[in-house]
């Protein structure tokens, strides 16, 4: 399936026009991804900012915030609010966003779907 078939049926997400037959194809993509709903409802909130957001083939949690001319921006690193962090994985995507010149957001989604973001940065403490 191409991107753009995925993006359309993310729009049919969007105006809650989805069919069992469209949710089937969506499943059949990241069928064995557990991160699959995560990713969608991270999308589908995204899009609602009046972000362009697409999903990344690359790595397990993470989805790419893109300019107007899709362009890479920014990564937005998955979490569940009771999954334990990975303190080396976020270090691994802060260090990657550097490098490359981009963002990188943490986005926790609760056991409601509420989805909240944290800009990820790296700080240098010095003592006194």
């Amino acid at each position: 399936m191409t991107e753009t078939e995925v993006e359309e049926l993310l729009t049919k997400i969007m105006s809650n026009k989805i069919s069992d037959k469209d949710l089937q194809a969506l499943q059949a993509i990241y069928g064995s991804d557990k991160h699959f709903w995560n990713k969608i409802s991270v999308i589908v909130d995204l899009k609602l900012r009046s972000k362009k957001a697409k999903i990344s083939n690359k790595f397990d949690n993470v989805i790419y915030l893109q300019d107007s001319s899709e362009k890479v921006i920014g990564i937005v690193v998955i979490y569940n609010e009771n999954e334990p962090l990975k303190i080396n994985e976020i270090f691994k995507y802060i260090e990657m966003a550097k490098s490359s010149n981009i963002d990188a957001y943490l986005a926790i989604i609760d056991k409601y779907g509420d989805i909240t973001y944290y800009n990820l940065s790296e700080v240098s403490l010095s003592k006194g």
